[in-house]
């Protein structure tokens, strides 16, 4: 049985922290030690009573002409209501919905610390200022106005979830584009204008002196987006030193950040697409405040739009490994699309549509310059992005892909959002999700997120009933699985990929090697083998989207019913076999997720290898019709895959390549 320890125990807590840094630990000691005094001593927060706001470009400047933005009206709906509900003082967050009244809970326990640091974060603002410039409802003023001045009475003192580096850094940018959108009614209220540019600019000071250099990665990036932004709406020294050490780490952190093939280097599509977000911003505010660009930016700006546009997924969604969710409100295309606006180039322009995304930044004469390009074909064909580590096999009209990931866990520093999920991998057949992650359900620790995080959610093999890599807590990753060499080579006929990794080297001393081979328009052939003891349980599982249904239609072979094309499945070299759906006991198995908040019982076949049995194991997922496997020897005694389909025999070395 999987175990679902995710404790905290000495040899565990040693393993997670030997990668940090002393300065990272140092830093995050500070930090704990600071807001305990501050909680304790009631350190007010700061207020400086002569802070001179400049006029500033804002960063949503269509908004002025979004109502001239044609095809946006199903999202102007979405947010039109959202906006109503916040002005009844309902938030929803992470599909929970919370109606406050004027008195609004910001430090309530019996919520998530997630779902609290999304009320602190202000992203209704939004909400509020569309609605304002399509209905002229100053309502939507009012309630910014008293939330705001909540939210300020409610956290005089530094320290809780709303001083969080973190939530402080969404913020800000939030209140400064509610300062932009509510310009003339901020005229005519200076008491509430001057309340709100003190506490930015106390914010701003406090977010100055404790930027996360504990965690980095993507929220450092956070923070720095909002010291660009803020330095530029006041004078002084104060703002410039801001701006300054903004720009000095900004930089700094991309040269190891962006990878190489223009990947981020957590390696979470999810966490890319963010970070991506977050510098696209800080580039456009930067031209449109200080009149320039800076070149080491535009060029990593531009390697991280190709890479998003090459992992999207037929239907242009993010796949969901690791910590990725779709619940973004911004799509790969909007992203894109803003992207193809800052570069004035039609290269990243996927569809016809203009999102809100863009809309919002470039408005009505970014709608019109976008409408006079074409719309670019996806790239195709499979490729590898080897400093990532994910490996792509794709058609030329991509509607069948895999996307296989092959590369690290996480950053050795930052394993906040990492899995036990190497070697896993997703398939679109003919357009339509097959194989999938199971997603993520939620952040905060406990079984649930053991399990999403586990080996056993993924499209990979578990061994002796183990994680590959020590997922625990919620964000934690102790001994962890490192890749071993990749090879991969794409031909006109085939592609193929073989890896391997060590994750369970220690104790039970044994490595995992996969190979994928795609035999194009054909079928997928999977192959594991587990050497080094062959004294252990290995089970490889094979998740199902929700909407397909498995059928058995004789040994070792099933259909997969309910996509576009049959799909047959057939095993080789098991002992045994599980089909699990929706289960919750002895062990949770069986659960998809592509949002916060929400889970569905779908379908995993289990192919379980019992001890003693050494052979390699695996599957072909074959389209059209099921194929016939068999594991054989050859003259020279060498064991070989053969598989026939569609009366045609192909056979395959244990690595995959080609057998003659």
């Amino acid at each position: 049985m999987p175990a679902e320890d995710s404790k905290f125990n000495v040899t565990r807590f040693w393993a997670t922290v030997k990668h940090l840094s002393p300065r990272q630990v140092l830093i995050r000691g500070r930090r704990k030690i600071k807001w305990s005094l501050g909680k304790f001593f009631k350190q007010s927060a700061p207020h400086p009573p002569d802070v001179r706001m400049v006029e500033y470009v804002p960063l949503l400047t269509g908004l002025s002409s979004i109502q001239d933005v044609k095809g946006l009206s199903r999202d102007v709906a979405h947010i039109r209501a959202r906006a109503a509900a916040v002005r009844n003082f309902e938030f929803s967050f992470l599909n929970q919905n919370v109606r406050f009244g004027h008195n609004i809970r910001w430090h309530d326990r019996n919520l998530s610390q997630l779902w609290r640091y999304h009320l602190h974060y202000f992203d209704f603002c939004e909400d509020l200022l569309v609605d304002y410039q399509l209905s002229g409802n100053s309502d939507n003023y009012t309630s910014f106005k008293h939330i705001a001045t909540s939210w300020i009475e409610a956290n005089k003192y530094v320290y809780g979830d709303g001083w969080h580096p973190y939530t402080l850094s969404v913020r800000v940018v939030n209140w400064l584009n509610a300062l932009s959108g509510f310009r003339r009614l901020f005229k005519n209220d200076a008491g509430f204008k001057r309340l709100i540019a003190s506490s930015l600019a106390g914010q701003l000071r406090v977010l100055h002196r404790d930027l996360e250099f504990d965690v980095r990665g993507n929220h450092l990036i956070k923070n720095l987006r909002a010291l660009v932004c803020g330095s530029s709406a006041f004078s002084g020294k104060e703002a410039q030193a801001c701006y300054s050490l903004a720009i000095r780490v900004l930089r700094n952190e991309l040269k190891e950040q962006v990878l190489i093939d223009g990947g981020h280097f957590e390696r979470n599509p999810g966490y890319h697409l963010s970070v991506l977000k977050d510098l696209l911003e800080c580039a456009i505010w930067i031209e449109k405040n200080r009149g320039t660009r800076y070149p080491w930016l535009d060029s990593r700006l531009q390697r991280m739009l190709v890479w998003l546009e090459t992992v999207a997924m037929p239907d242009n969604r993010l796949p969901l490994i690791k910590d990725t969710t779709r619940d973004n409100r911004d799509t790969i295309t909007d992203v894109l699309s803003a992207g193809a606006m800052y570069f004035n180039s039609a290269d990243y322009k996927l569809l016809q549509t203009f999102g809100l995304y863009p809309a919002l930044l470039f408005g009505k004469a970014g709608y019109e310059r976008q409408r006079s390009w074409k719309t670019k074909k996806k790239s195709s064909g499979s490729i590898a992005l080897q400093t990532s580590g994910f490996y792509l096999m794709r058609d030329a009209d991509q509607k069948d892909f895999l996307i296989f990931d092959a590369g690290k866990t996480c950053p050795d520093y930052l394993p906040a959002h990492a899995h036990a999920d190497m070697l896993s991998y997703e398939l679109t057949i003919a357009g339509q999700p097959v194989i999938v992650d199971s997603g993520v359900y939620e952040y905060k620790p406990g079984k649930w997120r053991d399990f999403f995080r586990s080996t056993r959610a993924h499209n990979t093999v578990e061994v002796g009933h183990s994680n590959q890599s020590d997922v625990w807590s919620s964000f934690r990753v102790g001994k962890r699985a490192f890749p071993g060499p990749v090879k991969w080579q794409d031909t006109d006929a085939y592609t193929w990929v073989a890896a391997e990794h060590d994750g369970y080297r220690s104790p039970i001393k044994a490595i995992h090697k996969r190979a994928i081979k795609w035999q194009k328009g054909r079928f997928w052939v999977f192959m594991d083998n587990i050497s080094g003891n062959a004294n252990v349980v290995a089970n490889s599982y094979i998740h199902l989207h929700p909407d397909i249904r498995l059928t058995s239609t004789k040994k070792n072979t099933w259909l997969l019913e309910g996509g576009p094309v049959p799909i047959w499945l057939t095993a080789f070299g098991h002992t045994s076999h599980t089909v699990t759906s929706g289960q919750r006991k002895p062990f949770y198995q069986g659960w998809y997720s592509e949002c916060f908040g929400e889970k569905v019982p779908n379908t995993v076949l289990s192919l379980n290898k019992a001890p003693q049995s050494l052979d390699d194991f695996g599957y072909v997922i074959a389209k059209e019709e099921s194929a016939e496997v068999s594991l054989k020897t050859g003259d020279s005694t060498t064991p070989f895959v053969s598989v026939l389909h569609q009366k045609r025999e192909f056979r395959y070395h244990p690595d995959l390549s080609d057998y003659q």
